[in-house]
């Protein structure tokens, strides 16, 4: 009966061990899937894993400064720069507006040619070249103007905040990121630390099957911790 009872156990670790695989199969191809959306490289686990192709993800240089990364950001984003240009619209629109307080001044010439007729002396009536200045001021547009100029700053005010609100969720989505690659770091260093003590442990127990020292279940269940430190 006991002999029973643990090959049921045995079983189950077994079934256990084939669910978390399929599992672990399919978050596995969802990640393949991605990376060769993100780099058109299509590989298979294996290759990925082999020195050949593993060494680009190995020296692949990841920024780790938040000032150079916000530095890019500001060189190279498509959203930033069109968030910096509707703002410099929006100074030139100000400054159009302010203009428009501003008199007019127009430069006038004319030339007028006299053609005396009758007993006139010709001397009398010489032509003439005429040179002005106009100046003008339209004083019932001030409340126009003025409401202009008031719209135009509310626009440069808006298009300024949405750069400041840009940049800071910018700064906290690095600073984030940042603190994740630190943290799979040291997690990566530990899980393969654990890993490769598994490995010993399972080997061991290998050993100690043979000698009868332990029991099926007992390696099985080894193998499963094994199998779950390496993923």
């Amino acid at each position: 009966v006991a002999m029973q009872s643990d090959l049921r156990k045995v079983q189950v670790s077994i079934d256990a061990l084939n669910t978390r695989s399929i599992m672990y199969q399919s978050m596995l191809d969802d990640e393949m899937y991605k990376m060769k959306n993100m780099t058109g490289m299509q590989l298979s686990p294996d290759q990925i894993q082999s020195d050949e192709h593993f060494d680009l993800f190995k020296k692949y240089i990841f920024v780790d400064s938040p000032e150079k990364l916000m530095n890019m950001v500001m060189k190279y984003n498509d959203d930033y720069k069109m968030l910096v240009s509707a703002r410099k619209a929006a100074s030139e629109d100000i400054n159009a507006a302010n203009s428009s307080y501003f008199p007019t001044v127009d430069l006038v010439s004319s030339y007028v040619q006299n053609n005396p007729s009758g007993s006139a002396k010709k001397s009398d009536y010489e032509n003439e070249f005429k040179t002005g200045v106009n100046v003008s001021l339209n004083i019932f547009n001030g409340f126009r103007n003025s409401a202009q100029e008031s719209k135009m700053v509310a626009s440069y005010s808006q298009a300024k905040l949405q750069i400041d609100d840009f940049l800071l969720k910018t700064r906290y989505n690095i600073d984030s990121q940042l603190s994740k690659y630190s943290a799979a770091k040291e997690t990566y260093l530990v899980a393969e630390r654990s890993h490769k003590n598994a490995l010993q442990l399972t080997g061991l127990y290998e050993q100690e099957f043979q000698l009868g020292q332990k029991s099926l279940l007992d390696l099985i269940s080894s193998r499963n911790e094994a199998f779950q430190a390496y993923v």
